[in-house]
């Protein structure tokens, strides 16, 4: 979500993470995305950026993601990946 709006909310970050992350987990995953220099939070408006390395993660993440789905898929009709997904 930060990849593709330059800041935003911890509540709307959350909101967005919602089905796959409960509240105290959030907490966790934040604190260590910022640990790690990836997001941080802004003083003024208390909205968070993803950093320049968290970009590059963002990327390097992204691509490999994209490598695993195009291997998993390897050799199903788009049609069947489509019922895979509606299930």
């Amino acid at each position: 979500m930060l990849k593709e709006i330059d800041s935003t909310s911890r509540e709307r970050i959350f909101e967005s993470m919602s089905v796959f992350v409960d509240a105290p987990n959030f907490d966790d995953i934040m604190t260590r995305l910022t640990e790690r220099g990836w997001v941080e939070q802004s003083s003024v408006s208390e909205e968070f950026d993803l950093t320049e390395e968290g970009r590059r993660q963002h990327e390097v993440i992204f691509a490999t993601q994209k490598e695993v789905r195009e291997r998993a898929t390897q050799g199903v009709s788009e049609e069947e990946y489509a019922t895979v997904i509606r299930v």
